[in-house]
């Protein structure tokens, strides 16, 4: 398929390689090397660890999900549901590797293109391309509330449409690997947005001022059916980053990559949860679905325990860390709609130029009339994260069969790899019955939280 043909692309600045160059451009922006390939040997299960944490924490969106999590679901099921999700990740993951290694390629579409067919990749692009649209939206959203908060009602859309005309330069490039530096740059000030907030509780909780209307625990009509688990859902999709983050690593070998995965799991289960509980435990009840809201005291906001000026430097940070993660959402999104509208690798500039454009103008128009970020979270949280998430991994491991290696079609569009059958194998093949069950376990996890998420859009 042309798809494959991305991974030997010119990378030119008229022409350019969409869908396939993702495996490149994945571990390119995340290990700083431009126009990389995978190959064995670059990083250890620490570096792909502490990678895969980037992925997900320069991500934004994951972590200003997480209060209002909270709040829907209270501290206690909040807690336990991020636990199981932290769980079904390692599951995910674990499976997602397996997978990688046998087939030996290294991209969530070309491997769900090989092991699945035709359509189901076209199914995984398309659902990579809505989280990836859908996030941006949200990421407007919040910026509209920080500009808001900065200049008022009146000036906010000129900043904000101000702003992304800036970013369109760069949202307009061809493959992420080209402002890697950037990637590096939004994790930073997601980090010092978090700090922010957390010293924040500690200064309360020191000084008293921690809200007394939290819950334990909302109501089981609430747990189950409101916003709060695909708020949680939309926090776990970091497959689509993971599959070239795995080809990187040393040894290349499904314990390896699980291992990473684990390491990842964990971290990021903590950070989410003690976010999440902070923030949550200072605002109560008014934190909303966009912490920004309960940051602007001039709309009704608790604030902070800042001098007005580091209020300031905490919405500063948020209105900057939204701003500057959007080029790689959309191009991630442009890129598959590219290739699902086409079915061609290959993009003019100046038609890239035309894409980017529009799909900047509409999500600004979006998140312009659509106030409730809420609604967002929950239509991702409902398709796009499941797909990518828990149904894609799982069919990918079911479609290896019970054999100790799925033989690669002998075909002009095998990828090009350093792949080799001890790579590959999958390592004694006893364990074939324990990924199978893992794999019904995450398309069931995945199937069950679809309708959830969706009765909970209309809640």
């Amino acid at each position: 398929m042309t798809a494959v043909h991305g991974l030997n692309a010119a990378d030119d600045d008229d022409e350019s390689s969409v869908g396939g160059r993702s495996t490149v451009s994945s571990i390119a922006i995340l290990t700083g090397r431009p126009n990389s390939h995978q190959a064995p040997g670059v990083l250890g299960v620490l570096g792909g660890s502490v990678i895969l944490v980037n992925t997900v924490v320069g991500g934004g969106i994951a972590l200003i999900a997480t209060p209002y999590a909270t709040k829907s679901l209270g501290i206690a099921p909040f807690a336990i549901a991020e636990l199981l999700f932290g769980a079904m990740s390692i599951l995910s993951l674990a499976c997602l590797a397996r997978a990688c290694n046998a087939a030996g390629i290294f991209n969530l579409n070309l491997l769900a293109e090989h092991l699945l067919g035709r359509w189901p990749a076209v199914v995984v692009s398309i659902a990579i391309a809505v989280n990836g649209w859908s996030v941006l939206v949200a990421f407007l959203q919040v910026a509209f509330d920080v500009g808001d908060a900065i200049v008022g009602d009146t000036l906010a859309p000129v900043l904000v449409g101000a702003s992304v005309a800036l970013i369109v330069p760069l949202a307009s490039l061809a493959h992420v690997d080209q402002i890697q530096v950037l990637a590096t740059v939004c994790t930073v000030v997601w980090l010092a947005f978090v700090f922010m907030m957390i010293v924040n509780f500690f200064v309360a909780a020191h000084r008293g001022h921690l809200a007394t209307d939290w819950l334990w625990s909302a109501s089981a009509i609430d747990v189950i059916f409101g916003k709060g688990i695909p708020a949680l859902n939309l926090t776990w999709t970091v497959q689509f980053n993971a599959a070239p983050l795995f080809g990187s690593l040393t040894p290349r070998t499904t314990k390896t990559a699980a291992t990473s995965g684990r390491i990842m799991s964990a971290v990021a289960t903590s950070l989410y949860i003690a976010f999440g509980v902070f923030v949550y435990r200072y605002y109560g009840m008014e934190v909303k679905d966009d912490i920004m809201s309960s940051i602007d005291t001039d709309k009704g906001g608790k604030g902070l325990e800042w001098r007005r000026w580091s209020v300031y430097v905490t919405e500063s940070l948020l209105g900057v860390s939204c701003l500057t993660t959007i080029p790689f959402f959309l191009i991630e999104s442009r890129n598959m709609i590219h290739l699902v509208a086409t079915g061609d690798e290959h993009c003019k500039k100046v038609v890239r130029i035309a894409e980017t454009v529009c799909m900047l103008a509409i999500s600004y128009l979006i998140a312009y009339f659509l106030d409730d970020l809420s609604l967002v979270f929950a239509f991702i949280g409902a398709i796009p994260a499941n797909i990518i998430a828990w149904i894609a991994p799982g069919l990918l491991i079911l479609a290896l069969k019970s054999g100790p290696l799925l033989p690669l079609l002998a075909t002009n569009d095998t990828p090009t790899t350093n792949h080799t059958p001890q790579d590959a194998a999958l390592e004694d093949g006893s364990d074939v019955r324990v990924y199978r069950h893992m794999g019904y376990a995450l398309i069931t996890f995945g199937i069950m939280l679809i309708p959830l998420g969706l009765v909970s859009m209309f809640r």
